[in-house]
């Protein structure tokens, strides 16, 4: 009885379960994003430089621009259920901010050692593939309420012989 009560709790909707759970997804989404601009930049060979460095301070300013930009935006306090292109262009327009802001903190930061011979295509390209996760995981909930809600009328239609 415990058990279930306590899965119950767990599986039960809030906002703030709700809120943390595109926290972290946008955080992973930021971690694979620059990854992956790292893998397209050096087509599939990182230079083993990047590991010690680079990649670990790409990360952390992304995420310490974008997050913080994501919370401005009020991003994570609406549902989702309802996504539209206002709201896309509402992603659009907090990753362009936080893309000025790691660009801004790459240029005061660039003479660290961690950042030296650092590749600057990495970040327009982290920005394009992070924009593709967060609006894929933003309007997925959207797609699948409109896909099951067009089943359920084709199947609950009757059908007539004319």
């Amino acid at each position: 009885m415990y058990l279930k009560e306590l899965s119950g709790k767990l599986l039960t909707r809030t906002q703030r379960k709700r809120f943390v759970f595109f926290l972290i997804a946008d955080s992973i989404f930021v971690i694979v994003s620059v990854w992956l601009a790292f893998l397209l930049r050096f087509e599939g060979n990182i230079p083993a430089q990047y590991f010690e460095g680079g990649l670990p301070a790409a990360i952390a300013l992304v995420l310490a621009a974008t997050i913080p930009t994501f919370l401005f935006f009020r991003l994570y306090s609406f549902t989702w259920a309802y996504v539209s292109i206002d709201d896309l262009l509402l992603i659009s327009r907090a990753l362009g901010i936080s893309a000025l802001l790691a660009a801004t903190a790459f240029l005061f930061l660039r003479g660290e050692e961690f950042f030296t011979g650092f590749p600057r295509s990495v970040f327009p390209i982290a920005y394009i593939v992070l924009f593709l996760f967060v609006t894929s995981l933003r309007f997925s909930k959207r797609a699948y309420l409109q896909w099951t809600a067009g089943r359920k009328n084709r199947a609950q239609k009757e059908r007539a012989l004319i």
